[in-house]
């Protein structure tokens, strides 16, 4: 009922709140016959002017995120939607790096999905996955890839070694994170590397006298 009002009284949306508006939205974004509407009436028009409506796909996961993702997935900068329809920061942050995401160069190795899953995490990587599905795009391989790697290590937190292994050894300042992130790096090449004693010794060839 609401949305029908909405539609009926399109060239009034000024006098609608910012936040009853993006509400409303996403409300209409759990379904595509209501998204086709939201076009079709011209609304779409006047609150997501950037998104349009022939190169977006309707079909999506009920996911938020994901169907966020999708609405703004051929916007160059969807940063100005989240701006204006005043969205709460991790929404924003979550879909504009789903986004990204789907724009990145995915991989094709064990090693290149470990990387990505080190800069956006399991979720928003497994969510950008699904979006570029939605569009088409065959996936296949970095899903396989993907479940086959995920309890591998990919973070520097899932490392057998800390900061304070790598002090002990003599490295200090700056060092010790670029040895950190050496260490992750290997250990994402070869998971078996991951034990104490072995990226102890590895570091050491790091260390600069």
């Amino acid at each position: 009922k609401t949305f029908c009002s909405i539609v009926k009284n399109r060239f009034l949306l000024e006098n609608i709140s910012v936040e009853r508006i993006q509400s409303e939205l996403v409300k209409m974004l759990e379904t595509s016959d209501n998204l086709q509407l939201l076009f079709k009436s011209g609304v779409a028009e006047i609150i997501i002017p950037e998104v349009d409506y022939k190169n977006i796909t309707l079909n999506t996961p009920s996911d938020r995120e994901i169907k966020l993702s999708a609405l703004l997935y051929n916007v160059d900068d969807g940063r100005n939607f989240f701006n204006r329809l005043k969205f709460d920061n991790n929404t924003k942050h979550n879909v504009l790096k789903i986004i990204e995401c789907t724009r990145d160069n995915m991989g094709t190795t064990d090693y290149e999905i470990k990387k990505m899953l080190n800069k956006y995490g399991e979720v928003l990587f497994a969510k950008a996955l699904t979006v570029n599905e939605c569009y088409g795009c065959d996936v296949s391989l970095q899903k396989e890839i993907l479940n086959r790697v995920k309890s591998e290590p990919y973070s520097l937190k899932q490392l057998d070694v800390t900061g304070n292994d790598i002090m002990d050894l003599g490295i200090k300042g700056a060092e010790i994170g670029s040895v950190m992130n050496s260490l992750l790096d290997e250990v994402m090449k070869n998971p078996d590397f991951n034990v104490k004693e072995k990226l102890l010794d590895i570091a050491k060839s790091h260390k600069v006298c």
